[in-house]
């Protein structure tokens, strides 16, 4: 008898086994297609943070408390883990730059040295170099990356003859510190109350489902995952973004915290008003007081450092229209409430022209170079100065400037020849008056002085011009004011005249300086 053996199939491995053979005809593609291929679909976006608004926030705040060309720099903030790789020198840049679109507020000198910004400038700079100069530089690092804090998973499945079903969930989280600091660029002293320290979470999670179900002899098996990961690298640009925000805003005593969206009358807040209040000296809160209430309109005076009964009947006119107890007293309430309505205009911290000349015995670090133009940070005057026969010069080319305010002004200028003597060129006994309103643009020397400035060496020449809002007391005045015009002063160093000017008055003292190269 014969047999004749039977090969059956079911349905679904027809179907299985068709669906393989058409996939494996599909591997082979055309190489021409290549170039298309590899060409992303998906549209190029701006890179938006949590914090870009904040950004902008921080700009319009320098901009309406007068922060301008402050000059800082960095080498990038390492990453001390290993864990993370990227480039945040280049974050920190763009962010600093988004802070000042509008406000100029700061200024970010780059300065590429083996790696070392700070030490580079401290060594090398002699007053050759054309860069300018900051006065302090951003210190920090990512100081923690735990990539495995915690791991949670879950799962469940059932399953009959027929089919069975699986689910699952797992969720990992990572947490990412950063620390950053600022420092001061000649002594390498890190300044106190600047610091800040920000960790950020990073979560990773996962879903996935199974199914599998028996036909006959043929088995149907279907598994569904989805996987998401916050990328670690962005969350870095948000903890360099926020540390920025808190450190530049600590520098520069701004309520930064509006544009955190953190409400005046939170505790942190407070509390950081409250170091600011409690750091200055008597005199610097009534300067402070004084600056604000003119601008108010409460307060007619001088601004003196000095208290009186017109600036007590100012603070309690003010005080009462803010709803505050009319004492007469400077108080933190006081000071809270004009921080609030952002009239608390505080100096920012800068070293002396000293330590700054110090990195270049020839020539005064010039307040372009140091970053604002007094010592509270902003241009209270306006004064500006310019070259009327360039910066590059000859032996024997004559040097004159013309120098302007937009605000009513008293004026001195100084000139420092190469190896020279400091001599006051203005005012003088050809150009008595040195009292310049908005408008006035004077002319030094004028054109029909009966001297000139020549330079007689190559070298670098300087002149620097001071400018303050009102005469200078018997007790504030800079003695060598009462010494001879066009001759040598007693201070040897243009550096130490503008000093002692700016200690006179370093609330209200507006100051330009201009340099000239000597060929021979």
């Amino acid at each position: 008898m014969r047999h004749t053996n039977f090969k059956v199939f079911s349905t679904a491995s027809i179907l299985t086994l068709s669906a393989l053979a058409l996939a494996g005809c599909q591997t082979m593609t055309n190489p021409q297609t290549a170039s298309v291929i590899a060409n992303a679909t998906t549209p190029v976006v701006k890179n938006m943070t949590g914090f870009t608004n904040s950004l902008r926030c921080m700009d319009n705040l320098f901009l309406a408390f007068g922060k301008k060309d402050i000059m800082i720099t960095s080498d990038g903030l390492p990453d001390q883990t290993g864990q993370i790789n990227m480039g945040s020198k280049e974050i920190m840049t763009s962010t600093i730059s988004k802070m000042s679109t509008k406000s100029r507020a700061f200024k970010f000198v780059d300065v590429e040295q083996a790696g070392n910004a700070v030490m580079y400038i401290q060594r090398n700079w002699v007053g050759r170099r054309p860069i300018e100069i900051p006065n302090y530089y951003i210190r920090g690092a990512i100081t923690q990356a735990d990539l495995g804090v915690a791991t949670d998973t879950q799962g469940a499945g059932i399953a009959t003859p027929l089919i069975s079903l699986g689910y699952s969930q797992d969720q990992m989280l990572a947490l990412v510190s950063m620390d950053m600091n600022m420092g001061e660029i000649a002594s390498r002293q890190i300044v106190p109350g600047l610091h800040t320290s920000n960790t950020i979470t990073i979560m990773r999670s996962g879903k996935g489902g199974d199914a599998e179900g028996i036909i006959q002899k043929a088995s149907i098996f279907l598994e569904m995952s989805q996987n998401r990961s916050q990328g670690t690298h962005q969350a870095v640009r948000s903890l360099i973004e926020l540390s920025l925000i808190e450190v530049l805003g600590k520098f520069t005593k701004v309520p930064y915290w509006r544009c955190l969206e953190i409400e005046s009358t939170d505790p942190m807040a407070m509390t950081v008003a409250r170091d600011w209040y409690d750091a200055q000296k008597p005199d610097e809160r009534i300067r402070l007081v004084q600056t604000a209430l003119i601008k108010t309109g409460d307060f007619k005076g001088a601004i003196t450092g000095q208290n009186s009964r017109a600036l007590q009947k100012g603070i309690n006119r003010y005080k009462a229209r803010e709803d505050l107890i009319a004492n007469g007293r400077i108080d933190f309430d006081l000071y809270y409430q004009l921080l609030t309505n952002n009239m608390a205009v505080s100096p920012v911290l800068k070293p002396a022209f000293g330590a700054q000349a110090s990195l270049s015995p020839g020539v005064m670090g010039s307040p372009e170079q140091n970053g604002q133009a007094g010592a509270s940070g902003f241009d209270p005057i306006g004064l500006e100065i310019h070259p009327m026969t360039g910066n590059a010069l000859n032996v024997q080319d004559e040097i004159r400037i013309e120098v302007t305010t937009k605000s009513p002004a008293h004026v001195y200028c100084y000139y420092e020849g190469y190896d020279q003597p400091v001599t006051r060129i203005f005012p003088s006994r050809f150009q008595t008056n040195g009292f310049i309103t908005p408008g006035q643009t004077i002319m030094i020397p004028s054109a029909n002085a009966p001297y000139s400035i020549r330079p007689t060496g190559k070298g670098q020449e300087q002149i620097a011009c001071v400018a303050v809002p009102h005469p200078y007391s018997q007790e504030t005045k800079p003695a060598f004011l009462a010494e001879g015009d066009l001759e040598p002063l007693s201070l040897k160093r243009l550096y130490e005249v503008v000093n002692a000017h700016q200690k006179a008055d370093p609330y209200n003292t507006s100051i330009q300086h201009v340099s000239f190269m000597v060929k021979p």
